[in-house]
């Protein structure tokens, strides 16, 4: 039987060429001298997404798939390391009780210097294209996920706003230790009706804020028809009011901009 053996220079050669790529683009990677990402310091944004009978019964425009897609888009591009967090408001499946959630990555895209050679660019391009790649990918992946339980919503039983329920759970995102030193920003797209399982308005259970205020929490209610906001009584972090939704996607986007890395 035949055998080969690989010649020792015919395997450094291999070997130098598998690792040229890298090392090109650690040398472009230094030329750069990106600043320090920190993404526990990353914002947060949550949306409170109501998709209960009320909403429907008040023609008010929900969220789609552009809405998520600029918010994600935008926290990607100018916050690396951030996480955007959807929550359903209604009556949801067991299923869809759990956040929604995209976390942008803590990539760079590489920019090669005025002195970066045509083999430099060659390999920056290859990266930085792997990397839209792969987030475009990821993104489709959570508007899917959106699609599926929140676009496509069915109620668990009666079509009703189980609201208490839902801030709830906005609660426990907001109050995880992992979160603490991340700037925060709830969005609330609802009417601000709280029914219980039988379809009766009733008033808010708890206070939503705490004692203790959170310096990091900004809040944006959006068509909030109820005349009720005591849920939100005391509250000292800012609150803005907006009736529209192109006019809480400005408000998302000046949070970004205000909290860009």
């Amino acid at each position: 039987m035949a055998t080969f053996r690989l010649h020792p220079l015919s395997l450094s050669s291999t070997i130098f060429r598998l690792l040229l790529p890298a090392c090109l683009l650690f040398a472009c990677a230094r030329k750069q001298a990106p600043a320090a990402i920190h993404p526990e310091r990353a914002p947060l944004i949550i949306v409170l997404d109501d998709r209960s009978g009320t909403i429907d019964q008040q023609g008010i425009v929900k969220a789609d798939a552009f809405f998520y897609n600029e918010v994600a888009g935008s926290l990607q591009t100018f916050c690396p390391g951030s996480i955007l967090a959807v929550v359903l408001c209604g009556n949801p499946q067991p299923a869809a009780k759990s956040s929604f959630r995209f976390d942008a990555d803590t990539f760079r895209i590489f920019t090669p210097g005025d002195d970066a050679n045509l083999e430099e660019r060659y390999y920056a391009r290859l990266s930085n294209d792997s990397i839209v790649t792969a987030r475009n990918q990821r993104q489709q992946a959570f508007i899917a996920r959106i699609d599926r339980h929140i676009f496509q919503y069915q109620p668990d039983g009666a079509d009703v706003t189980l609201l208490d329920e839902a801030l709830l759970r906005v609660r426990n995102i907001i109050d995880s230790p992992i979160h603490s030193q991340r700037p925060k920003l709830l969005v609330v797209l609802s009417d601000g009706i709280n029914e219980n399982a039988f379809g009766d308005a009733i008033p808010f259970a708890q206070k939503f804020t705490k004692d203790s205020d959170d310096a990091s929490l900004q809040i944006v209610l959006n068509s909030w028809e109820n005349s009720d906001i005591s849920i939100f009584e005391h509250a000292t972090v800012p609150l803005q009011r907006t009736e529209s939704l192109p006019d809480a996607q400005r408000c998302i986007q000046e949070f970004i901009r205000q909290n860009k890395i």
